[in-house]
């Protein structure tokens, strides 16, 4: 019978998402593997709509909102794109050492990895795990740091196309030369977004008390996103743990209880002013379960994040856009601001090649000045359908909101955010 591990690479190819260890699944081949090279991947063609309602208010009114258009390159409110496109290859280093795995994976696709790279192939990840000590694994390279369940996981079980508020806006971190004081340019990203990776080395293992697994990770970074080198002599550092009960650990159907907690913290260096770079703190920890049983799955998590926040664009404006007294909007970072949020996802599998999804999510941006405070929640009705095992199509309708809790109704700011569009987006995955 095929180990544990075996059982969850081939999840990928599954119509049934059962319990998954990341950090095994995606550090380390197992032994007995049939074929000790493999290539492997994932295509995603979407459509994605909103209302493309302009902004109602504020110094850009008349102009697009940035969050009615598609992401990354916000110009349209309606958009068909190659999402993603990432061929990967991963096996052992069996002339060498069987102890010793690989993993390589690019994007060709259309996001916010190559968009902000300008560059039609982009390396995501490229890792090398030596497992010669036991209950003690090395992974050094580029590859997901062990941290929030939803950015962790692979796309290729992902039950819906976007991401969460929360995780989007503050978990997948962006890198900026400027915090967005300047008004005479729209402050583009000076790079990819972080894609929940980051270069450096891991320690991690599993173990097994009884029907329970145990998990641990411990990592080195350097945090400053894909494919560069260290900027600014900070290391970043995660800390990871899970444990789960498997109720079926030794056939094709692994389901389970998985709790798990994560932390990560590191430095980042940004322009406040003028010739004036600073060190700021970036945190963000969190926990959560998942729930795999029988046809019904069920996420939740929380998360927290100190420094580095995100804030989106000036009056809500797409960056580049010109207000009437010559300023431009442009992308924000408040390196000393707060925020939290969560979400709880539910699916069930109602017919063979059938899913049915229910998420909310909140996300509280800026909570350390109140004034600066901004709730957004998002309710997404979503499905499943599978084609074959490893293709299926997934379509989405989020309901979205968002306010400004500090100020009335009738405020600017809340003129602003009245004009968030709900979205619809389905987009078909093949994983090969």
């Amino acid at each position: 019978m095929k180990t544990i591990i075996l059982t969850i690479s081939l999840l990928s190819i599954s119509p049934f998402v059962f319990a998954t260890n990341w950090l095994m699944l995606q550090g380390t081949e197992p032994h007995n593997f049939p074929d000790k090279t493999r290539w492997w991947g994932f295509l995603q063609p979407d459509y994605q709509y909103t209302s493309g309602s302009n902004l109602d208010a504020g110094p850009y009114a008349g102009n697009h909102a940035a969050f009615n258009q598609i992401a990354p390159t916000l110009k349209d409110n309606d958009e068909i794109r190659f999402l993603r496109a990432r061929p990967g290859l991963r096996g052992k280093l069996v002339s060498v050492d069987e102890n010793i795995d690989y993993f390589f994976l690019a994007e060709v696709g259309q996001n916010g990895i190559t968009e902000f790279e300008n560059e039609f192939i982009v390396p995501t990840d490229w890792s090398m795990t030596f497992s010669h000590i036991p209950y003690l694994k090395l992974r050094i390279g580029q590859f997901k740091y062990p941290g929030s369940e939803e950015g962790h996981q692979g796309i290729g079980v992902y039950s819906h196309n976007n991401y969460t508020t929360v995780s989007n806006l503050m978990m997948l971190e962006r890198f900026f030369d400027e915090t967005g004081y300047d008004t005479t340019h729209k402050n583009k990203p000076n790079g990819a977004v972080g894609a929940f990776r980051d270069i450096g080395v891991q320690a991690f293992d599993h173990f097994f008390m009884g029907n329970w697994e145990h998990t641990y990770g411990v990592m080195l970074g350097q945090g400053n996103g894909l494919n560069r080198s260290d900027n600014n002599k900070s290391l970043d550092h995660y800390l990871y743990w899970s444990s789960e009960d498997i109720y079926e650990g030794k056939g094709p159907k692994r389901e389970g209880l998985k709790l798990y907690a994560w932390y990560l913290s590191g430095k980042r260096s940004i322009n406040i002013a003028p010739n004036l770079n600073k060190k700021f703190e970036r945190k963000r920890y969190g926990s959560g379960i998942t729930y795999r049983n029988s046809g019904l799955r069920i996420f939740t998590e929380y998360m927290w994040g100190d420094g580095m926040i995100f804030s989106g664009t000036d009056g809500g404006a797409i960056p580049g856009t010109v207000n009437n007294r010559g300023s431009i909007a442009s992308f924000n970072m408040q390196p000393e601001e707060k925020g939290d949020g969560g979400y709880i996802d539910i699916g069930f599998r109602i017919l063979p090649k059938l899913d049915v999804n229910l998420r909310y999510d909140r996300y509280n941006r800026s909570t350390r000045v109140s004034t600066n405070e901004i709730k957004f929640e998002t309710w997404t009705l979503g499905t499943q359908y599978f084609i074959r095992k490893n293709l299926r199509v997934i379509a989405d309708y989020e309901i979205r909101s968002a306010k400004a809790p500090a100020f009335s109704s009738g405020a600017t700011v809340n003129q602003i955010l009245d004009e968030f569009d709900d979205r619809f987006s389905v987009s078909a995955l093949w994983v090969f």
